[in-house]
């Protein structure tokens, strides 16, 4: 039976790259959560630029910084492979 595999690395500012890998058993199955991956990183970049324009408005920062800031967000790759 033919299994794939579904590799993920997040890279996140000022910290190692974190590596894992996941089998499954169909290529449907596999693609399926690496866009549920996909769809975590983009919340968690959303709840964090959220969060700095409340901080920005709360201490009257400039409307650049969360953009600024933004740049150090998680991101991911996700890629499902046959094994």
């Amino acid at each position: 039976m033919k299994t794939f595999l579904l590799l993920v690395t997040w890279l996140v500012h000022n910290q190692p790259p974190s590596n894992y890998q996941v089998p499954f058993t169909s290529m449907e199955v596999c693609e399926a959560a690496r866009l549920q991956v996909i769809k975590d990183a983009e919340r968690m970049r959303q709840e964090m630029l959220e969060r700095l324009t409340q901080q920005g408005q709360q201490f009257s920062l400039p409307p650049e910084l969360p953009g600024v800031t933004m740049q150090t967000a998680p991101t991911v790759s996700a890629v499902c492979v046959a094994q």
